[in-house]
């Protein structure tokens, strides 16, 4: 995969998935259930798809659980700030919230 974010559409154009990019030689930061984090709300951008700058996308988090999986890596359940729970994010897409209260 390049180190540029990849957008994968349907047959009618409408955006399905979007593949951030991966820094495979930095290893993956572990992080522990009450960790706050950042990470991508793909149900806001899904029904908008790619506006260029995606950073209003990434949400702020409370890590639930963290683990690995055979296949996946690395993940996590999260609960955003909204109330809303979100299974098995990739631990790679997750940037740490410094100085959150």
């Amino acid at each position: 995969m390049s180190d540029e974010s990849a957008i994968v559409r349907d047959s009618e154009g409408k955006p399905i998935a979007l593949y951030l990019p991966v820094e495979r030689l930095k290893p993956i930061r572990q992080f522990k259930r009450g960790d706050r984090v950042s990470a991508f709300a793909y149900w806001l951008w899904e029904p908008v798809g790619d506006v260029g700058d995606n950073s209003c996308f990434w949400k702020p988090a409370t890590v639930l659980h963290f683990y690995y999986r055979n296949g996946d890596g690395w993940l996590a359940d999260l609960l955003f700030d909204c109330g809303r729970e979100s299974h098995a994010h990739f631990a790679y897409g997750l940037k740490p919230l410094i100085g959150d209260s």
